[in-house]
């Protein structure tokens, strides 16, 4: 009987032990499913700034992009100016040359002073084609 009374007794002991390490795992479990959804959570969180943050980057991107062919637009009317500006200049340096040639063929170049005024002058309007 003392045999039957200490197996009783160690199989309750087993017992709590069981039970004691089934309630830790229950809470371990818990802890675990808790941090588990912190980090779903957290993910979530994540996910949403990242996609905001792309949508701002994208519309960025796009602005730039437009920028970048205004400015290219803008470029090339420039060339086309700076083009139509220095045919105009060697136009106007044609005539000048031209006109002091004519000027020294016809002898009527009494002094060097006026040559330099009118080289001036339409050095000068050579300057301002607009």
């Amino acid at each position: 009987m003392r045999e039957l009374e200490e197996e009783k007794n160690t199989l309750e002991r087993v017992k709590r032990e069981a039970a004691a390490r089934a309630e830790q795992e229950r809470n371990n479990t818990n802890q675990l499913r808790d941090e588990l959804n912190r980090l779903k959570t957290k993910l979530d969180e994540t996910k949403l700034k990242a996609n905001e943050e792309k949508m701002k980057l994208d519309l960025k991107i796009e602005e730039l992009w437009k920028e970048r062919e205004s400015t290219q637009r803008e470029v090339e009317e420039l060339q086309v100016q700076l083009h139509m500006t220095e045919d105009k200049v060697d136009g106007l340096q044609n005539q000048l040359h031209d006109t002091i040639r004519k000027l020294k063929d016809g002898n009527t170049l009494s002094s060097s002073k006026f040559y330099f005024s009118i080289c001036s002058c339409l050095m000068f309007n050579s300057i301002n084609i607009y």
